[in-house]
This record gives C-alpha cells, structure tokens and sequence, in this order.
C-alpha cells in the first residue's frame, strides 16, 4: 500500500516591517538577535538578522545549515522553533521562538 506524505506547511511570507523591536538580546561581528513583537498577533519572537555585507561564503553556508536544522528539529522542545525567514537586500533575517524569556529574569541583561 502506498504512504501518502504530508508536505509541511509553508512558512508565511513577512518583512522587517511587520515586527516592533524591543531589546537587543544579543550581537556579534555578522548580526545581531532582537526580541520582536509580531504586529498582526502580538507574539514575542527572537529576530535573528545576519549582514550580507559582512558575511563570508563558509558564513552563507552556516546560515542556510541553522536554518535547515531549525525546520529539521521543530517540534523537539530543546531548540528554537523557526516560524519563518526572509531577507532584505542587506540582510537575512530568522525569525524563532524566543525560548529563553522565562529564563530572562535569571540572566545578566535579563
């Protein structure tokens, strides 16, 4: 008998535009990590943005690998959940689950 395979649900299409950004959670030489709020739903999320400018090509392929291995393990409660990617002409932005906000209180800057 023949397996019928569900595809997994697309991810929505969104822009820089359709998040209000809180505080800066964290940054480094290619990017940063936001705490954003979703306008339309009002979900607090992580907005991971990578410069394109600054990004090497060994730093493309680690970006397309964490984004891979973020739709890989959705559903494991011990890595972000990827609720979506986009990109601007100067950056890639990843958009997860902000896992660490019941921790925030619990760490410096939190």
């Amino acid at each position: 008998a023949a397996r019928r395979i569900h595809p997994k649900p697309a991810l929505p299409v969104l822009s820089l535009d359709d998040f209000v950004p809180h505080k800066v959670l964290g940054a480094g030489g290619q990017g940063s990590v936001l705490a954003v709020e979703h306008k339309a739903t009002g979900k607090m999320c992580a907005l991971k943005t990578i410069s394109k400018h600054t990004l090497t090509p060994s730093g493309v392929k680690l970006v397309l690998t964490e984004q891979a291995t973020m739709k890989e393990t959705a559903g494991c409660p011990f890595f972000p959940r990827l609720l979506a990617s986009f990109e601007t002409d100067s950056e890639f932005c990843i958009v997860s689950v902000r896992l660490l906000s019941c921790l925030s209180s619990y760490v410096d800057g939190g």
